[in-house]
């Protein structure tokens, strides 16, 4: 069973939804990681939601707003193992060290790339809806128009790209 993420335009939301727009829901397809034929629509649909909400541990920080978007792009939940288990960054860490071995954001990406063989890519090659590794050890995400974004504590901001470290493709 993986999990798939429904999205609801801002005029279509109603009682079932989250105030983000979007509700996540059981499925029994494969796991295979490949962007949909309207990933952009539904990446700029997670994005345009993503800039109203609050960075919050377990709900919006940066794991949660990159596998969201992946989610988002492909359908296939990639942070099912850990999401609602934590709400802290204490409780983020504890998880991260479980899961990979170590208390960095770049062993836990490392190994959900792995298991997910989301490749690495050289850095000039990144394009819209790749993950990016930040050298302060937090992820973001190309959006469609090539800035890149990471959660903040209202939002997104739009990061320098000489911050890139790694870059991996969706």
């Amino acid at each position: 069973t993986i999990r798939r993420l429904i999205l609801f335009p801002p005029s279509r939301r109603s009682a079932f939804c989250t105030g983000a727009g979007f509700r996540v829901v059981e499925t029994t397809s494969n796991a295979v990681l490949l962007r949909l034929p309207d990933w952009q629509t539904r990446l700029h649909l997670y994005l345009t939601l993503s800039q109203e909400r609050e960075f919050r541990y377990g709900a919006q920080d940066c794991c949660l707003f990159v596998c969201d978007a992946i989610l988002a792009m492909t359908d296939v939940d990639v942070a099912e193992a850990f999401r609602g288990r934590y709400a802290s960054r204490r409780e983020a860490y504890a998880i991260i060290k479980a899961r990979a071995g170590l208390t960095s954001v770049a062993a836990i990406t490392e190994r959900i790339t792995r298991q997910y063989e989301m490749p690495e890519i050289p850095l000039p090659g990144a394009r819209r809806g790749d993950v990016i590794l930040l050298c302060r050890d937090s992820l973001a995400l190309i959006g469609l128009n090539g800035d890149i974004l990471a959660p903040v504590d209202r939002g997104l901001e739009r990061v320098p790209r000489d911050l890139m470290m790694r870059a991996w493709r969706v």
